[in-house]
């Protein structure tokens, strides 16, 4: 499970959107069980997390000790762009510290 804040903290950030929201919107398909090594993948305009990445070379990670997460971005992203950076950065805020890097359109 991913790492929680006190809600104190969360707050102290701003979100815009209601934090009930924003957890709900994440899938790791194998779970954290590597959380020093984890890749949180971002899809595309148009699509969805699932449809991105439920089908795809991510499988190839794992074995090589990196854990899966990815994001599904409400409207499959075709709508506000301020409202999924902020499903990203709210991903990125609970994986922190255990993520080198993470993966975009941009």
């Amino acid at each position: 499970m991913a790492k929680q804040y006190e809600a104190s903290s969360i707050h102290s950030r701003g979100w815009y959107l209601q934090l009930l929201q924003l957890p709900a919107t994440w899938q790791i398909p194998r779970g954290l069980n590597n959380t020093a090594r984890i890749v949180l993948l971002v899809h595309v305009t148009g699509s969805s997390g699932n449809d991105s990445w439920g089908v795809s070379s991510y499988k190839l990670l794992p074995p090589k000790g990196y854990a899966i997460a990815w994001v599904n971005l409400p409207g499959n992203a075709l709508g506000d762009s301020q409202i999924s950076t902020e499903y990203v950065a709210y991903n990125i805020e609970q994986l922190r510290g255990t993520a080198p890097w993470a993966r975009s359109q941009s």
